[in-house]
């Protein structure tokens, strides 16, 4: 029964198929498998999703407990045991031939005398810690806050797995970190991080609501009203507070705007129209702005509409699941009355299937993304 089953999937090609290494006949199996089968997409997008990550990942190397977290990342309880191994197996040999120290010997943040600390790796221009003066290689303690001046900036090291850049005129507080979770608040002006490490290992608190990396790059501003602008350029972030939450992913944004919450994601190449259509649903929530975006929302727009599911109520979210199963057909795992109930089985079964068939990004797709709030 288990050979049965192999000959079934198609395991032993997805790492060639990943990599543009199939053609011909092989080329055509196992695209023609994947249209069917959510089970070998998902495995398809872990692999890709490892060698995204740790391709990115040339100037960073790994915690020493980090590699059975990102394993048990990899390896869902439901993941067939040959599979188990053939990701981990991508994964130590990525990790061989790209990781590299940023500090010879450091795993941790500095552990400073008075709790761990962030190094400064660069500095220029005057960039003050605790209000005092700093230059490149001063640490930043928990509790402490980072100040970049008019025109200065500065990098800090996310323990061993990141950098973060601040620019000019902006306010970051290093508020806890511990082995499982760093957080960080930014209180003006902007970031841009970047993170190799397992899901929800960085957060960064703004006014409007936290910033949650998934494996990822990306940008995070304050603007002069307090709302949160999130660009993302590699991987997923996911934005968080009370209320409906925003899965951004690369080349997509979301603004989290202090009076309405979390807004709509949007892809950055949606015509104007598109992107106007998602905002204006964003700040009004009513009938008129939601029969616009259902006017003009494409295929490619499909996970924006999902992201409204959960913003709307009624008929409206009928309307709403109308047109997102005409753009993109829920899977059979999503069926309408668990959809319109949010059931998270069903939402995230139809967000997978999204994902991969409309977005452009399955190659980003995290680890195991769980379910939204």
């Amino acid at each position: 029964m288990r050979g049965l089953t192999l000959r079934r999937h198609v395991d032993d090609l997805l790492t060639a198929y990943a990599h543009g290494e199939l053609h011909g006949p092989d080329l055509e199996r196992v695209e023609e498998h994947l249209k069917d089968c959510r089970e070998c997409r998902q495995e398809l997008a872990n692999i890709r999703s490892v060698c995204q990550a740790l391709g990115s990942a040339k100037t960073l190397r790994t915690k020493d407990e980090l590699w059975s977290q990102i394993n048990n990342q990899l390896a869902p309880k439901r993941q067939r045991p040959i599979l188990r191994f053939a990701l981990a197996a991508v994964a130590v040999v990525l990790v061989a031939g790209v990781w590299v120290s940023l500090k010879p010997n450091q795993t941790d943040p500095v552990q400073a005398s008075n709790g761990p600390a962030f190094e400064l790796l660069n500095v220029q221009g005057p960039v003050t810690v605790a209000t005092k003066p700093v230059q490149q290689g001063s640490l930043v303690r928990q509790g402490e806050s980072l100040c970049t001046g008019p025109a200065a900036k500065t990098r800090i090291a996310v323990g061993d797995v990141g950098e973060i850049e601040l620019s000019q005129g902006s306010e970051l507080q290093l508020v806890s970190c511990d082995s499982k979770q760093h957080r960080m608040r930014l209180t003006k002006g902007e970031l841009s991080a970047m993170v190799v490490a397992p899901p929800r290992f960085l957060v960064i608190e703004t006014p409007a609501g936290e910033a949650v990396d998934l494996g990822c790059a990306y940008t995070l501003k304050i603007d002069d009203q307090g709302n949160t602008i999130l660009h993302v350029t590699s991987g997923w972030v996911s934005l968080e507070r009370e209320g409906p939450d925003g899965l951004v992913p690369a080349g997509w944004s979301c603004v989290t705007r202090k009076e309405q919450g979390v807004g709509t994601p949007v892809c950055g190449k949606a015509p104007t129209p598109v992107r106007a259509a998602f905002k204006r649903f964003d700040l009004e929530r009513d009938g008129p702005a939601l029969s616009f975006c259902l006017k003009v929302a494409r295929k490619e727009d499909a996970l924006s509409l999902w992201h409204l599911l959960a913003r709307t109520n009624g008929s409206d979210r009928e309307l709403v699941w109308q047109r997102l199963a005409k753009l993109s057909p829920p899977p059979k795992e999503a069926p309408k009355q668990a959809v319109l109930s949010l059931d998270s089985k069903a939402m995230d079964a139809w967000r997978e299937s999204i994902m991969w068939t409309n977005t452009g990004a399955a190659d980003a797709l995290p680890f195991n993304l769980g379910s939204l709030r």
